[in-house]
């Protein structure tokens, strides 16, 4: 089956869960069928096509690794809340969120630092921070949008109280933006790049807080013992995918970009503003209590204190398990 994105409305997301609450049921039921690939659930993000780009040198298994394509984090976290999905490809800020209520909840993988990929844009002819204020700006409820909206108004001086927000499911930015329904916007891409390329204006861009929005493979401490084999092909694929883009940039645009009704220039540029994380950077990234890492983790954690978004600062310890990437990496 291939694995390139399926394109879900919102209405079909209850019903995708509820088969994989099927799946798991039967799977559970006949003791003597082979093992089911772990699943694998993903939002449309260019950093995570590239477990396609690497296909020829190291393909995503069938028979271990599933992709399930949903189009909010928050339909992410759900699923991987009630164990319908084994696997989340979600910001570290969703990971913390969920560590405090699942205690098991594991980072495996660094899968890239955004760098300008997660933006507050607004309209044309808002473009300074005294222009934003009196605004409406629309974000997602979720941990990541409040989280930057946060960070954007800190850095541009602008108290949370002399906007006004407006709560808009991530299917609905693009569309809500264009119809002039909010003054700003806090999104990521590819919506970003759309509108940026039809005249939207970059207030403040995730390049500005490095380190402080890193997307991250989370899984359980049960699946880490007991499907190994399976997040290793996984996060091989990864490895396999950045170095494919980094040899040939065109041409993995070229065959990427269609997903996300995206020009080779903008996919390009949709890359370009994160940071790619191979398993050899994951590797250091692990190795180093006191690197890059730990102080984006702990300051998002700080920030999320204060939001009311965490109860307390978690152990960073448990929640980072290095052992997937020490067995994917070469000898």
């Amino acid at each position: 089956m291939s694995l390139r994105q399926k394109s879900l409305n919102r209405r079909a997301v209850p019903t995708i869960l509820a088969g994989l609450a099927l799946v798991v049921a039967v799977g559970l039921g006949g003791c003597q069928s082979p093992e089911p690939p772990i699943r694998v659930a993903t939002v449309p993000w260019p950093p995570y096509d590239l477990l396609e780009a690497g296909q020829t040198s190291s393909p995503l298994d069938p028979e271990r690794v599933e992709l399930v394509h949903l189009q909010t984090p928050a339909e992410v976290v759900r699923a991987f809340r009630y164990e319908l999905v084994d696997v989340m490809m979600i910001t570290s800020h969703f990971a913390l969120s969920a560590v405090s209520e699942l205690p098991d909840t594991r980072i495996i993988y660094f899968v890239d630092v955004s760098l300008g990929g997660d933006a507050l844009l607004t309209q044309p002819g808002i473009e300074s921070a005294e222009a934003l204020r009196g605004k409406k700006v629309g974000i997602e409820a979720a941990p990541l949008g409040s989280y930057l909206l946060t960070r954007a108004l800190q850095n541009l001086g602008v108290p949370r109280g002399q906007i006004s927000i407006v709560e808009i499911d991530t299917p609905e930015h693009y569309s809500a933006f264009q119809a002039g329904e909010v003054d700003g916007l806090v999104t990521y891409d590819p919506t970003r790049a759309k509108l940026i390329d039809e005249g939207a204006i970059q207030l403040f861009g995730s390049e500005q807080i490095p380190y402080e929005i890193i997307d991250v493979v989370v899984t359980r401490s049960d699946v880490i013992e007991n499907r190994p084999l399976a997040l290793v092909n996984l996060v091989r694929a990864f490895d396999a995918g950045i170095k494919a883009f980094r040899d040939n940039p065109e041409e993995v645009a070229n065959s990427l970009a269609p997903m996300h009704e995206l020009d080779q220039s903008s996919y390009l540029s949709s890359l370009n503003a994160s940071n790619l994380l191979d398993l050899e950077k994951n590797r250091s990234l692990f190795d180093d209590p006191d690197g890059p890492v730990r102080r984006g983790l702990v300051e998002q954690c700080n920030i999320m204190v204060e939001q009311g978004l965490l109860v307390r600062v978690p152990s960073l310890d448990p929640l980072l398990d290095a052992s997937i990437v020490e067995q994917a990496s070469p000898r």
